[in-house]
C-alpha cells in the first residue's frame, strides 16, 4: 500500500496478494483490476478477457506457482466445454506478446513445465493510487518513455473516447460531434476534402467495383462520379482529382498517375511508377512518390528528388502556406511500420520516433502542426499532433482502427475507420476441403511443409505491436508452437529450424530449432535485408536487402560461414520469388511486372519468360519443369488464379482458383505457398472493412 511518508510498498517474492487493491505496477505496466486495463507507460494496451483474468491471477501470488488446474477452474466454469490446453496457452502467449516477454528468456512469466506458470518480477500495489486524480497518476508514471513528449500525460488526461453509432465523445472545453459518412458494406479507401467542403472518396461496395463517388454535409448519400477501377491520390483547389490507376505490381513499381475534373470528364495520364501524389498549395502541380532502382523516392516538382528510401514513403501532404512537406517514412515493404518525416529548406528531418503502425496524415490548418494517426506497441491507433519542433501530443483515441484522411479549413476531421485484418486458410494434409487457419489479426503465410502437415506464418498486427512474432501450425497435434520474435523467411529443406528476421536490426537474421532449443545467429554481411529465403540445401539464401549505399539488390548469402555474398541483380525491387529445386536459379517478378530468370551462382544476363505482364511466381516445381504462378493483372478480382506455366513449351495451365468462403472486405490474395506434394497450400487475404465519419470540435 501506499503509506503515509509515499513509499510503495513491493511484494516479494512467495507473499500472497489479495484482490482489494485497484492498481498494481510493474517495470513500465501498470494493470487497473477494477477497469480492466493495462498500460503501458500510460499508452493503453489492448488485452482480451482470458488473457487478463491470467495476469491478474499471476499478479495476485507474484512469486508463486499458479497451476493449470487453477487458472483452468479460475477460467472456466465446471460444466464449460473448451479445449483447456489450447485455450490457456493462447492465453498466456497474448499475455506474453502484450509485455513483450518470452518463454526462453522471460522478464515476467516464468513457465513451469507440466505444473504452471509464476510471475518473477516485483509487483507493486499502490492501493490509494485509485483515490487520486488522474493528474497525480500520470505525474506518478515513469519519466522516461518511448516517445519524445507527453503521451503518457496526453493519455491519463483524455478526456473521451467516441463509440460510434450512438454515443458523443465529450472535451471540458465543449462538444465534439462525429457524423458517418459513408453507409454501405465493403472497404472506403482514400478520401479527401473539396474546396466547396464536400468529400471525395473512393469505395468498394460490396461485390462492386472501385469507383469514386462525392458527398456534402447536408445529406446522407453518396454520388457517383464514376472513374472505375481508380484510386484518389489528391483533389485540387480548382477542384481537379489526382487519380492512379490500381495494379496487381502497383506495391512495387508504383501505379499510373491521372488527372481529371471533379464534374466529369476522361482522365488524362501524367506519369508512371508513382506511389502517391499531393497537389501543390497553388494546385498547379504535383508532388509525387516515385518507385525506381528498388527505392521510393519523394519529387517536387517531379523530377527533382527531395529524399530517397529503400522502404516506402505514403501520405505526402504539402503544408498550406507551400514551404514544407510533411510524409510517412515506412523502413519495410508491405510493413505500415513508419516515421513522421518533414521537408523544409533542403532538408528531411525526423518529426517523431518509429510507430508500430502509422497511416494518415494532414497539416492541420488552425495550427502549426502536423496531425497523423499512429499506434505505439501494443496499442491502438490515436490521432496525435507533432509540432515542428517534434513536441508530441495525443489529441484522442478511438476504439479499433482508423485512419486521418484529411483536415478542413476550419479544423473539421476526416476519418477512416477500419476493421482491418490478414486471414489464413487453405487445404493441409488430411482435410477434404480448405478452412480457415487464422491465428491472431494479422496473419502471414510463409511456408508450407513437404507434405502439407506444417505451416510457417507470422502476425505483426496490433496484437503483437512493434515486434513481429512467427508461429509454426502443426495440422496432426492441431498446436500452434511460438517460435521467437521476428518475422518468418522460411522453413529450412529439412524442416528442422525456422529463419527469422529482427526487424529492430534488419542486419541480422537466426536460426531457430523446431520443438526448441537454442537460436543460431547468421554472420552479419553489411547486408540491411527485407527478406531472405531458403536455398534448396539450406547451406545459403537468396535475399532481398539493401547494400552499403542503401539501394535494394538481390544476394546470395551463406548461413553458414562468414563467405562474403553475391550480388545476383540490382539495384531492383522485386516481388514474389521461386528458387529452382537445384537451386542455381531464381524466377521474381520485377517491377515492369515480368518474369525473369537469375543464376544464384554466377553473374549473367536474365531470361526473361514468355508469361504476359503481372503473373508473379510461387514456387518451382518439383519437377523443375514449370512454375506455379499468381494471376496479379487485376490484384483486387477474386477468386485469385493459380496457373502452372510450363517453361519448355510456354503453356499456361489453370491449377486452382483461390479464394475465401465470405469474400466481402477482401481486396487480395496476398500470398500463397504451395507444398511440395503440388496438392496441399496455404493463402493469406487481406480483408478491410471500413466507413467515413467527420469530426467536429478536437481543434
Amino acid at each position: 500500500m501506499l503509506n503515509p511518508t509515499g513509499v510503495y510498498t513491493v511484494a516479494t517474492p512467495g507473499a500472497t496478494r489479495a484482490s482489494d487493491g485497484r492498481l498494481a505496477q510493474f517495470g513500465p505496466f501498470e494493470i487497473d483490476l477494477a477497469t480492466r486495463e493495462l498500460r503501458k507507460r500510460g499508452v493503453r494496451l489492448h488485452l482480451q478477457t482470458k488473457p487478463f483474468q491470467v495476469l491478474r491471477a499471476l499478479l495476485e501470488r507474484p512469486g508463486r506457482v499458479v497451476t493449470r488446474d487453477e487458472l483452468q477452474k479460475q477460467l472456466w466454469p465446471e460444466d464449460t466445454f473448451v479445449d483447456f490446453e489450447r485455450g490457456l496457452n493462447t492465453a498466456v502467449n497474448r499475455v506474453r506478446i502484450a509485455l513483450g516477454d518470452s518463454a526462453d528468456t522471460p522478464r515476467y512469466i516464468e513457465t513451469l513445465p507440466r505444473s504452471g506458470y509464476r510471475f518473477i518480477a516485483p509487483v507493486t500495489w499502490p492501493a490509494e493510487a485509485a483515490a487520486l486524480p488522474m493528474e497525480a497518476l500520470a505525474a506518478a508514471i515513469p519519466a522516461r518513455r518511448r516517445f519524445p513528449v507527453g503521451i503518457a500525460a496526453a493519455a491519463a488526461v483524455l478526456a473521451a473516447l467516441c463509440t460510434l453509432g450512438g454515443y458523443s465523445l465529450v472535451r471540458t472545453s465543449g462538444q465534439i460531434h462525429t457524423r458517418q459518412v459513408t453507409f454501405q458494406r465493403g472497404q472506403a479507401g482514400s478520401a479527401r476534402f473539396s474546396a466547396d467542403s464536400g468529400i471525395i472518396y473512393s469505395a468498394q461496395w460490396e461485390n462492386g467495383p472501385r469507383r469514386l463517388y462525392q458527398t456534402n454535409s447536408a445529406s446522407p448519400e453518396s454520388r457517383v462520379l464514376g472513374y472505375e477501377g481508380l484510386s484518389l491520390a489528391s483533389v485540387s483547389k480548382a477542384g481537379e482529382l489526382a487519380l492512379l490507376r490500381a495494379a496487381g505490381t502497383g506495391n512495387i513499381r508504383g501505379q499510373e498517375l491521372l488527372r481529371a475534373p471533379m464534374n466529369g470528364g476522361a482522365p488524362a495520364r501524367v506519369d508512371d511508377n508513382i506511389m502517391g501524389a499531393d497537389w501543390t498549395p497553388d494546385g498547379r502541380t504535383l508532388a509525387v512518390v516515385r518507385a525506381v532502382d528498388g527505392t521510393n523516392q519523394l519529387e517536387a516538382p517531379p523530377g527533382t528528388v527531395l529524399f530517397r528510401t529503400a522502404g516506402w514513403i505514403s501520405d505526402v501532404r504539402w503544408e498550406p502556406a507551400g514551404e514544407r512537406i510533411a510524409f510517412i517514412d515506412h523502413a519495410i515493404r508491405h510493413d505500415d511500420g513508419g516515421v513522421v518525416k518533414l521537408f523544409e529548406q533542403g532538408v528531411v528531418r525526423s518529426l517523431t520516433s518509429a510507430w508500430a503502425s502509422a497511416r494518415g496524415l494532414s497539416w492541420n490548418p488552425l495550427h502549426s502542426e502536423v496531425w497523423f494517426t499512429a499506434a505505439p506497441e501494443g496499442s491502438h491507433h490515436s490521432v496525435w499532433a507533432v509540432s515542428l519542433r517534434g513536441s508530441l501530443r495525443q489529441v484522442t483515441q478511438y476504439p479499433g482502427s482508423f485512419a486521418l484522411r484529411d483536415i478542413a479549413p476550419n479544423g473539421t476531421l476526416l476519418l477512416n475507420r477500419e476493421t482491418r485484418r490478414l486471414e489464413m486458410g487453405g487445404l493441409l494434409a488430411g482435410d477434404k476441403r480448405e478452412r480457415p487457419l487464422s491465428w491472431l489479426d494479422w496473419s502471414r503465410v510463409q511456408s508450407v511443409s513437404r507434405d502439407g502437415r506444417l505451416v510457417l506464418f507470422d502476425e505483426s498486427g496490433e496484437a503483437v505491436g512493434l515486434r513481429p512474432v512467427s508461429y509454426l501450425y502443426q495440422r496432426d497435434t492441431d498446436r500452434t508452437e511460438r517460435i521467437g520474435e521476428g518475422g518468418a523467411m522460411g522453413l529450412s529443406p529439412d524442416e528442422s529450424q525456422v529463419m527469422l528476421l529482427d526487424y529492430e536490426n534488419r542486419k541480422r537474421l537466426r536460426l531457430v530449432p523446431v520443438g526448441g532449443g537454442a537460436p543460431a545467429p547468421v554472420s552479419e554481411t553489411g547486408l540491411t535485408y527485407q527478406w531472405a529465403r531458403f536455398l534448396p540445401d539450406g547451406s545459403g539464401a537468396v535475399a532481398l536487402a539493401e547494400d552499403q549505399t542503401g539501394a535494394l539488390g538481390l544476394f546470395r548469402i551463406s548461413l553458414r560461414d562468414k563467405t562474403p555474398p553475391f550480388r545476383i541483380a540490382g539495384p531492383m525491387m522485386v516481388r514474389n520469388i521461386a528458387v529452382s529445386p537445384e537451386g542455381s536459379r531464381a524466377a521474381v517478378l520485377t517491377p515492369a511486372g515480368k518474369v525473369v530468370l537469375y543464376s544464384t551462382i554466377q553473374a549473367g544476363a536474365p531470361v526473361e519468360l514468355t508469361l504476359p505482364p503481372g503473373f508473379a511466381p510461387l514456387k518451382w516445381s518439383a519437377n523443375g519443369e514449370s512454375l506455379f504462378v499468381q494471376d496479379l493483372r487485376v490484384a483486387s478480382e477474386l477468386p485469385s488464379s493459380v496457373y502452372r506455366f510450363e517453361l519448355q513449351t510456354g503453356a499456361l495451365r489453370l491449377w486452382k482458383k483461390i479464394a475465401p468462403a465470405d469474400p466481402i472486405g477482401v481486396n487480395a490474395v496476398t500470398g500463397v505457398a504451395i507444398a511440395d506434394d503440388e496438392q496441399h497450400y496455404v493463402y493469406s487475404y487481406r480483408r478491410v472493412l471500413s466507413e467515413l465519419f467527420t469530426v467536429q470540435g478536437l481543434n
